[in-house]
């Protein structure tokens, strides 16, 4: 199901459990689930909305430099890195504190995904930006 204010998407399962896909943000994310659970019980379904909690939150950024993914893959950080270029353009890297994962892109984009609290951008970013200023291309 989709609704337009705000734009997101819900899977319903039979289980009674819904997963709510695409709000900007913590706030429409509750917003939504909410219209979607009134969406319900118009239907006629005994719907009740409980149980809310935020699953994933998945954010992007530009470092503004380009990055030696080969380079990074080979160092003590490729115990926590995955670079197959052939396979898929960016190198992932799975953080350990916080428990996340990061697309890193030769462009500089980086894609932070697996948080459950918005503080856990800023402290991956936080760990990870000084290591990917270290193998920043020459000429940027």
């Amino acid at each position: 199901m989709r609704i337009k204010d705000p734009k997101t998407t819900a899977l319903i399962f039979a289980s009674g459990k819904m997963v709510c896909t695409g709000a900007k943000t913590e706030a429409q994310s509750k917003l939504a689930a909410r219209k979607f659970a009134r969406i319900i019980q118009k239907l006629g379904f005994p719907a009740k909305f409980r149980d809310f909690r935020i699953q994933n939150i998945v954010a992007s950024c530009d470092v503004q430099f380009t990055i030696r993914l080969e380079k990074f893959a080979c160092t003590s950080h490729g115990a926590f890195s995955t670079y197959e270029p052939e396979l898929f353009p960016g190198l992932i890297y799975r953080m350990k504190q916080p428990k996340l994962v990061l697309l890193i892109f030769v462009s500089g984009k980086v894609v932070i995904t697996g948080a459950k609290k918005r503080d856990d951008f800023y402290t991956a970013f936080d760990n990870i930006y000084s290591v990917l200023a270290e193998f920043k291309k020459q000429g940027n």
